[in-house]
């Protein structure tokens, strides 16, 4: 898994070329994926990041904006690979295969659910038991069992939205903020999601946004809010006590109120398997 470094700069830029300078010598010393954008390009980029530039995102989290630090820039550099390669020390070389694509997953899971019914010939556990882990890896979501942490914050409208709101109700709650490019590219799919499970009363998508300037998140949604509620975060404070180091992450509570899973990264929460993933825990 290649780390993936982002620079949001514009033309005639002399802050953009020494960052751009910066990268180019930190990529001699650690192998990233650096990919450029220039905001005068997007209205809605230019809009965000015209008084910011240049800007970088490391591994979908913002780094620097302005002036950048280049010793610090490597040391969050190695540091993002370090996570992405699975080991927290970068100068370890590890022996990677080809990635395995969710679609092999997804194979191996049926396969190795066939093999396992036949060794236990247990239609019971097969269904309960082993597919459900199955689908929980081909999905890359991390099983867990904590009691959630409960919050209060404000949503769009400044009205005073809590956890315990949704108490009966199976909810996925994503931590996300609208200067992380990932986030931005994986929120039309939970509107997809929301959309499909707008049948079942027993299921809440919450969003809660890191973003201190509510403008910024309202400006995103242009005008058009999304049928699930959107809360302000500011300074990531709920999302700290909850363990987020990265956005987005997101996480499973059930109706009793426990964290049963964790999901570090964007997804396509649109995907049937996804879709048929919450429609079982709501059964």
């Amino acid at each position: 898994m290649a780390l993936l470094v982002e620079i949001y700069g514009k033309k005639d830029c002399p802050l953009c070329d020494e960052a751009k300078a910066v990268l180019a010598r930190a990529r001699e010393r650690v192998p990233f994926d650096l990919v450029e954008v220039d905001v005068e390009q997007d209205p809605k980029l230019f809009e965000q990041f015209r008084d910011d530039v240049p800007v970088i995102f490391v591994d979908g989290r913002r780094a620097f904006k302005h002036r950048v630090d280049e010793k610090a820039l490597v040391q969050r550099i190695e540091r993002g690979r370090s996570f992405a390669m699975g080991t927290l020390d970068p100068k370890i070389t590890l022996t990677r295969g080809r990635p395995v694509g969710r679609t092999t997953k997804i194979v191996f899971a049926i396969v190795a659910a066939a093999s396992i019914a036949g060794v236990f010939g247990n239609s019971w556990w097969q269904r309960s038991v082993v597919e459900k882990r199955l689908a929980l890896r081909a999905l890359e979501i991390e099983p867990r069992r904590s009691p959630a942490r409960p919050f209060t914050l404000e949503d769009l409208d400044g009205k005073a939205r809590s956890l315990s709101d949704f108490r009966g109700k199976v909810v996925l709650l994503n931590f996300w903020a609208t200067w992380c490019p990932p986030c931005r590219e994986e929120m039309p799919s939970m509107k997809r999601l929301a959309q499909a499970l707008s049948d079942r009363p027993d299921f809440a998508l919450v969003a809660a946004a890191e973003d201190d300037d509510p403008g910024a998140v309202a400006k995103f949604f242009a005008g058009q809010p999304p049928a699930f509620p959107v809360l302000l975060d500011r300074g990531g404070r709920v999302g700290g006590t909850y363990g987020t180091s990265k956005y987005p992450e997101s996480y499973v509570i059930d109706r009793e109120g426990n964290v049963i899973a964790k999901v570090v990264g964007p997804r396509d929460w649109s995907d049937p398997a996804m879709i048929d993933y919450f429609r079982d825990l709501a059964d």
